[in-house]
């Protein structure tokens, strides 16, 4: 088998439509291969025919036995997309490269983002790194939208406790770019502002420049189920008293909870806060309009 000479990568990020945009992935697979190029994205309930199962132990670079084993180990989890003798591209698709969103309740942001890039670099290596994608989102939508989509899986603190340490958080999204340019050195970095409408085949062909676009399915404008706050409420109450739920638990508990209104918010920032948060985020994406070396995607 030869490796890859060239990967192109989106590395989401979460809350940001990466399973709209994998479900254009999964459901043009056959015609993308048929252009040469190699796919990888994770298998979710609504993206079949996933097979990207890699977790970035980004701990290891301080240990040379450990990290040549972690090397190893990602490149046998990527061998099934990288290794071929048919294709000279690939495209990774997988919004936890760049870290989970756990940080955010702790008041950072992606914190270990470089070094996760370091080791990816690593991993990825002889293949040329291609074009890199990353979607961004405005800081205060993103916070209540990770802290309500981690709730439905994680008993979580009172939202009460996280809102004060997310106001004045640390990083933000041009410390993200810098890392990916700093250490993976793509010949092109996007940074696609978040929205709801958007054209993911569009992004797919600003991606991979070389597709042809002809005959592929578009997305089907899915976005994910989002419980409501009675809901939420209910799924961490059986949470704190150990029952574990599983999928059709929860969708059981989303149907008889779908009209019921909450008592208060599950997930609020103070109005002040949020506006903040907003005006960060605006100056951020300011900062990334200047910069020579970031493509940004704004219509």
């Amino acid at each position: 088998m030869k490796q890859l000479r060239e990967v192109h990568l989106h590395l989401g990020a979460h809350r940001t439509g990466s399973t709209a945009f994998q479900m254009v992935l999964s459901a043009n697979a056959t015609a993308l291969h048929a252009q040469g190029l190699r796919l990888g994205f994770p298998e979710r309930s609504r993206v079949p025919n996933g097979q990207l199962r890699t977790h970035l132990d980004h701990a290891a670079l301080g240990d040379p036995k450990q990290l040549k084993k972690q090397i190893a180990k990602n490149r046998a989890d990527l061998a099934p997309v990288l290794n071929t003798d048919e294709y000279h591209q690939a495209l990774l698709s997988e919004e936890n490269f760049i870290g989970g969103m756990i940080s955010f309740e702790q008041g950072r942001f992606y914190p270990n983002v470089r070094e996760r890039m370091i080791l990816l670099r690593m991993v990825l290596h002889p293949a040329e790194i291609g074009n890199v994608m990353l979607m961004i989102r405005s800081y205060d939508s993103l916070f209540e939208s990770a802290f309500r989509k981690r709730a439905e899986t994680h008993v979580m603190p009172s939202y009460e406790a996280v809102r004060h340490r997310q106001a004045e958080f640390e990083g933000g999204w041009p410390t993200v770019v810098e890392a990916i340019l700093a250490e993976l050195k793509p010949q092109k970095l996007l940074v696609v502002p978040y929205r709801r409408e958007r054209d993911d085949l569009a992004l797919l062909e600003l991606l991979c420049p070389h597709l042809g676009l002809a005959g592929l399915t578009p997305s089907e404008g899915y976005t994910n189920m989002s419980f409501p706050d009675a809901a939420l409420f209910e799924i961490q109450r059986q949470r704190r008293a150990g029952k574990k739920l599983f999928w059709d638990e929860k969708r059981a508990i989303y149907d008889a909870f779908a009209d019921k209104v909450a008592e208060r918010p599950f997930v609020q920032l103070y109005p002040d806060h949020a506006e903040n948060l907003r005006a960060r985020y605006l100056s951020d994406l300011e900062l990334l309009r200047r910069r020579s070396d970031v493509t940004l995607v704004e219509e």
